[in-house]
């Protein structure tokens, strides 16, 4: 009997010292220690409870696990750590948003270990709480530059699309103006006896190369001929049809014939609108 005694005291002892320690370490330690008994109410907590979440131990002690989480997330979570308690198994970095004392959040990372007696019954789990707060604030603002990032891009592909259009758009009107006004006033200088007219006319559709008028005046839906189109570069370039009328070696008449159809393929004709402003706005 005095043995079985002596093995029971000593045991106790043990388990004393082994408290202290427990105690000591949970005191001490830079993240919060805390017990919860089956139901999930606390059993303990260390004093850094205070500098986590703005309350002191004892109050802690009044309140269940999930009473410190989110409002938003509180079903939720309390549902998942019950599910863990069912296990009875360690957890580790189970993160979760809590409410600060002064209503600030607080992110926390969650490690646990179930505790038993030495009959193996269930006595709740014990764990510790990181503050990841700052962290997860990190994380946040990296995202915010992330999607800000993706945003810029978003804007900056469509500008360089923007700007393949335009590239494209000046190609076809400097190939048009070529095309369809250049080149045939170049083959008139080269007639002998060209006279400064041309020359005139060539250094005005030069200077006018990038604009849009040589290919919307070459546009299927106008359906104007070659001659007609002749016609209008000279108008835009302020000829008069007499003017025309000797540079293309054809009658008055004829230049104003191809000037009325011109004002029909364009739909002014009708209108009280002069040919050559129409042209400008091209």
């Amino acid at each position: 009997m005095k043995t079985l005694e002596k093995k029971r005291k000593r045991t106790e002892e043990l388990l004393r010292e082994s408290e202290k320690r427990f105690l000591y370490i949970a005191e001490n330690a830079l993240e919060w220690i805390w017990e919860v008994d089956p139901r999930g109410k606390y059993t303990y907590a260390s004093p850094v409870v205070e500098k986590i979440l703005g309350y002191k131990p004892g109050e802690i002690l009044k309140k269940y696990f999930y009473d410190l989480f989110h409002p938003e997330e509180r079903k939720k979570l309390k549902k998942v750590a019950f599910a863990v308690f069912a296990r009875k198994k360690p957890f580790r970095e189970f993160i979760n948003r809590n409410v600060h004392r002064n209503g600030k959040i607080v992110w926390l990372s969650t490690s646990g270990v179930p505790i038993f007696d030495e009959k193996k019954n269930f006595l709740g789990y014990r764990g510790a709480d990181i503050d990841i707060t700052e962290r997860k604030e990190i994380e946040e603002e990296l995202r915010k530059q992330k999607h800000a990032l993706e945003q810029k891009n978003v804007a900056l592909s469509e500008i360089v699309r923007q700007i393949e259009v335009e590239k494209s758009k000046i190609k076809d009107d400097i190939a048009a103006n070529v095309n369809e006004l250049l080149l045939p006033i170049l083959a008139k200088l080269k007639i002998k006896k060209a006279t400064r007219k041309y020359v005139d006319l060539l250094q005005y559709h030069l200077e006018e190369l990038t604009s849009s008028f040589g290919r919307k005046i070459t546009e299927k839906s106008v359906k104007l001929t070659s001659r007609e189109i002749e016609i209008c570069s000279m108008v835009k370039a302020g000829l008069t049809s007499k003017e025309i009328s000797d540079l293309l070696n054809i009658s008055y008449q004829t230049v104003e014939k191809h000037r009325r159809n011109i004002r029909h393929k364009v739909g002014i004709s009708n209108k009280d609108i002069n040919l050559t402003s129409f042209l400008h706005t091209l």
